[in-house]
Formats: C-alpha cells, structure tokens, sequence
C-alpha cells in the first residue's frame, strides 16, 4: 500500500507535466492556425489531446485518492496530511549484495527451526540406541536398628546391578527405525528450506536488478524522448511538421515517464521483498 500510494503520486506527477506540455501546444497550434501557418484542424486536434491529458491526469488524481484508502486500511487509521508518505520513489534503497543476502540464509527463522529438529531428532536417536545398551547400577545403605531396647544395631550395605535387555520382541528396533525416519525426514525439511530460502533470495535479487537495468533504460529513454518531443513541436511552429508528430512525441514521452514510476516501483518493491527474504536489516551495510 505504501509503495502504491508512492506510485500514484509519481505517476499523477508526469501526467501533471504531460498537461501542461498539451495546453502549450494547444496555444501553439491555436497561435499558428490565426496567423496561416498552420490549417484550422491541427487546433482540433491540439484540444483532443489536451482534453485527453486532463482526462488522464484526473484518471491519476482518482488513483491517488484509493491508494490512500488501501494505505488507510493497511494502518488501521485515517492518516491524517501530516503523516502521508512524503518520499519519491527515486530515493535509493541501501544496496544489498548477492554474497550477503545468500549467507543470511542461515538467519532466517525457517531454517534456523528446521536445523532446531535435526538437532531434537538426533537426541532423539541417540535415546532410542541406548535401549540396546546394559544398565549398570550401583546401590547402598547404612541401618541402625534398636528391636529390644539395648543395644543398638548397625549395618551397611552395598552392591552393584547390570541389567541387559536380552529379549524385547522388536520393540526397541522399532523404535530406532522409528527415529532414523524422522531424523532423515528432518533433514530432509532443512534441506528443502534452505533451498527454497535461496531460490527466494536469488529471485528477489534478479527482480531488483532487472528494475535497476529498467530505471537506467528508462531515463535514458526520457531524455531521447524529450529531444524528440522538442523537434517535433519546433517543427510544427516552422510548418515542416505536422500534429500528428506532435502528438506521437508526446505520447512516447508520456510513456518513457510512466515507464520510469513503474521502474522506480518495481525496484522498491523488490528491494523490501529481499529485506524480508533475508530476515536481516542491511540498512548500515
């Protein structure tokens, strides 16, 4: 909810930008129209797409209001203005690196428990063994005894027992059998989960860095786009070019930035996936 509500900000931002590029060339077009430069449908043309912009900008006004509802219900409260995320998608996360998130493995709780039952099963084991082992006894005692009224008695005992199990019809080698099984069914577990605790781990990581690869792509698509939208509207105004140009300039615009808030996104999103993945703050690494 938190990231979503980022989203929308960043996303009302560019179609925000993108309106008002719209109204400048609905000025342009209506500018050039009056002085012949230009015929009167490219103004028809400048105001479906200004009116298509604040169409698309009042769209991502909406989009923020229900990602303030989602971030409403995920506190539990109505935040008030004060406390609503104030951040930009674009603030970096602190880097994790493949080798640290991989030895924090052992870390998490999930495996940390599956290790715990290895080391039960094994105790486990060991008791039911000793069932085959001799019982070696020791006993004494000290008695002082008074039957008649005179004198007194005393006495002392001592010995030792060895008790050995000759016959226990199978039971015993039940028992082993018994917790042999659920020592490999235990290590079987850790093992499973260490596994899926890296496959996590690496799927996370691939995540964020295909959104780092996509961020870098995106701006520099931003910047190409820019370019493309600046020749197109100086070609308009000179009449070497048409609405049309305008128009496919500023819709590539549009999408190279949307393509960037999603980027940004995507990128947190992993990043905070990978954190809980990792069981470990890495904040100050």
């Amino acid at each position: 909810a938190y990231y979503n509500y980022l989203l929308a900000k960043e996303t009302a931002a560019a179609d925000s930008e993108l309106l008002a590029q719209a109204k400048v060339h609905h000025e342009q077009a209506v500018t050039l129209s009056q002085l012949g430069t230009q015929p009167r449908y490219t103004v028809t043309k400048a105001e479906v797409d200004l009116a298509n912009a604040l169409n698309t900008y009042e769209s991502s006004l909406a989009a923020i209001s229900m990602a303030k509802v989602q971030l409403d219900n995920a506190a539990g409260i109505q935040l008030p203005d004060s406390l609503l995320p104030s951040d930009n998608l674009s603030a970096p996360e602190s880097d994790i690196s493949v080798e640290a998130a991989l030895a924090s493995v052992n870390d998490r709780h999930d495996v940390k428990s599956a290790d715990l039952k290895i080391t039960a099963s094994n105790f486990q084991l060991k008791g039911a063994r000793s069932a085959y082992l001799p019982t070696l006894g020791a006993y004494g005692g000290y008695s002082l005894s008074n039957i008649d009224g005179g004198t007194y008695t005393k006495g002392w005992n001592a010995g030792l027992n060895l008790t050995a199990n000759i016959y226990s019809g199978g039971s015993i080698k039940a028992g082993v059998d018994q917790a042999s099984a659920t020592l490999c069914g235990a290590e079987a577990s850790a093992k499973s989960a260490r596994i899926n605790a890296e496959m996590e781990i690496r799927k996370d990581l691939i995540a964020r860095d295909d959104a780092l690869r996509r961020i870098a792509s995106s701006q520099k698509l931003i910047q190409s786009s820019q370019e493309g939208y600046t020749l197109a509207t100086e070609r308009f105004a000179n009449g070497a070019g048409g609405a049309l140009d305008v128009e496919d300039a500023l819709a590539a615009l549009a999408s190279a930035k949307i393509g960037l808030a999603k980027a940004h996104y995507d990128y947190h999103v992993a990043a905070a996936t990978l954190r809980s993945a990792t069981g470990a703050d890495f904040s100050s690494k």
